[in-house]
């Protein structure tokens, strides 16, 4: 529950301008899949305190992580 309540504090912030059904869906593919946010995250933080320009980290990782986003974002579609 309170995790709930963080992690949408925390889309609330980040995706201001999304609509909230949008940002429900986001907050349940995280949800069902915490392992590979978990993870991107750290690879994320990884590469920023090394120097790496924290929004370049996040593109590489990104595409780092494609097939298992594209996996987890084609399970939520259908």
């Amino acid at each position: 529950m309170l995790n709930d309540v963080l992690m949408r504090g925390m889309l609330g912030q980040a995706f201001a301008n999304v609509p909230e059904e949008e940002r429900s869906r986001i907050l349940s593919i995280i949800k069902e899949n915490p392992e590979l946010f978990i993870g991107i995250g750290k690879a994320v933080e990884e590469r920023v305190k090394k120097g790496e320009d924290k929004m370049a980290a996040v593109q590489a990782v990104m595409l780092e992580s494609k097939d298992e986003l594209m996996k987890v974002l084609g399970e939520t579609s259908k």
